[in-house]
Protein backbone atom coordinates (compact mmCIF):
# COMPACT_ATOMS: atom_id res chain seq x y z
CA UNK A 1 0.00 0.00 0.00
CA UNK A 2 1.22 3.48 -0.85
CA UNK A 3 0.56 6.15 1.76
CA UNK A 4 -2.26 8.39 0.57
CA UNK A 5 -3.30 6.04 -2.22
CA UNK A 6 -6.94 4.96 -1.89
CA UNK A 7 -6.80 2.75 -4.99
CA UNK A 8 -5.64 -0.18 -2.84
CA UNK A 9 -8.45 0.51 -0.39
CA UNK A 10 -10.99 0.52 -3.18
CA UNK A 11 -9.75 -2.79 -4.58
CA UNK A 12 -9.74 -4.43 -1.17
CA UNK A 13 -13.11 -3.03 -0.15
CA UNK A 14 -15.16 -4.59 -2.93
CA UNK A 15 -16.72 -7.15 -0.58
CA UNK A 16 -17.03 -4.97 2.51
CA UNK A 17 -20.23 -3.57 3.98
CA UNK A 18 -18.88 -0.19 5.09
CA UNK A 19 -15.90 2.05 4.28
CA UNK A 20 -14.25 3.83 7.18
CA UNK A 21 -11.86 6.53 6.01
CA UNK A 22 -11.46 10.29 5.66
CA UNK A 23 -13.34 12.54 3.24
CA UNK A 24 -11.16 11.56 0.28
CA UNK A 25 -12.75 8.11 0.41
CA UNK A 26 -16.11 9.47 -0.72
CA UNK A 27 -15.39 8.80 -4.41
CA UNK A 28 -14.47 5.17 -3.70
CA UNK A 29 -17.58 4.74 -1.55
CA UNK A 30 -19.72 6.16 -4.34
CA UNK A 31 -18.16 3.93 -7.00
CA UNK A 32 -18.57 0.85 -4.78
CA UNK A 33 -22.06 1.92 -3.62
CA UNK A 34 -20.98 1.46 0.01
CA UNK A 35 -21.80 3.61 3.03
CA UNK A 36 -18.90 5.80 4.17
CA UNK A 37 -18.06 6.59 7.78
CA UNK A 38 -15.78 9.61 7.72
CA UNK A 39 -13.14 9.33 10.43
CA UNK A 40 -9.61 10.66 10.57
CA UNK A 41 -8.07 13.64 8.87
CA UNK A 42 -9.09 15.41 6.75
CA UNK A 43 -12.85 15.45 7.13
CA UNK A 44 -13.73 18.61 5.25
CA UNK A 45 -17.24 17.84 4.02
CA UNK A 46 -19.02 17.53 7.38
CA UNK A 47 -19.88 20.36 9.75
CA UNK A 48 -18.83 19.90 13.39
CA UNK A 49 -16.74 16.79 12.81
CA UNK A 50 -14.03 18.02 15.19
CA UNK A 51 -16.62 18.10 17.99
CA UNK A 52 -17.75 14.48 17.66
CA UNK A 53 -17.22 12.21 20.68
CA UNK A 54 -15.05 9.27 19.70
CA UNK A 55 -13.68 7.88 22.97
CA UNK A 56 -15.15 6.35 26.10
CA UNK A 57 -18.59 4.90 26.59
CA UNK A 58 -20.46 7.78 24.94
CA UNK A 59 -18.06 7.88 22.00
CA UNK A 60 -18.41 4.15 21.45
CA UNK A 61 -22.18 4.37 21.69
CA UNK A 62 -22.25 7.28 19.21
CA UNK A 63 -20.00 5.32 16.82
CA UNK A 64 -22.16 2.19 16.97
CA UNK A 65 -25.34 4.21 16.39
CA UNK A 66 -23.77 6.13 13.50
CA UNK A 67 -22.64 2.90 11.82
CA UNK A 68 -26.09 1.36 12.32
CA UNK A 69 -27.79 4.39 10.76
CA UNK A 70 -25.38 4.36 7.81
CA UNK A 71 -26.17 0.71 7.22
CA UNK A 72 -29.92 1.37 7.43
CA UNK A 73 -29.58 4.06 4.77
CA UNK A 74 -28.25 1.42 2.35
CA UNK A 75 -30.84 -1.30 3.06
CA UNK A 76 -33.76 -1.88 0.73
CA UNK A 77 -36.79 -0.64 2.64
CA UNK A 78 -40.17 -2.24 2.32
CA UNK A 79 -43.16 -0.29 1.12
CA UNK A 80 -46.87 -0.64 1.81
CA UNK A 81 -47.37 -2.42 -1.53
CA UNK A 82 -45.03 -5.21 -0.43
CA UNK A 83 -47.72 -6.54 1.92
CA UNK A 84 -51.03 -6.46 0.05
CA UNK A 85 -54.19 -6.45 2.13
CA UNK A 86 -56.56 -9.40 2.03
CA UNK A 87 -59.90 -8.90 0.25
CA UNK A 88 -61.62 -8.80 3.65
CA UNK A 89 -59.31 -6.06 4.89
CA UNK A 90 -59.79 -4.05 1.68
CA UNK A 91 -63.57 -4.34 2.04
CA UNK A 92 -63.41 -3.22 5.69
CA UNK A 93 -61.20 -0.27 4.76
CA UNK A 94 -63.49 0.82 1.93
CA UNK A 95 -66.55 0.63 4.21
CA UNK A 96 -64.76 2.86 6.74
CA UNK A 97 -63.85 5.33 4.00
CA UNK A 98 -67.42 5.51 2.68
CA UNK A 99 -68.78 5.93 6.24
CA UNK A 100 -66.35 8.81 6.86
CA UNK A 101 -67.27 10.46 3.56
CA UNK A 102 -70.97 10.44 4.43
Amino acid sequence: MILGDLEDLERGAADCDLLITHSHGRQAAQRLAKPLLRIGFPVFDRIGNAHRRMVGYRGTMDLVLEVANLMLDHVEHHHAGDWPLSPEALQAASSVMTAEAA
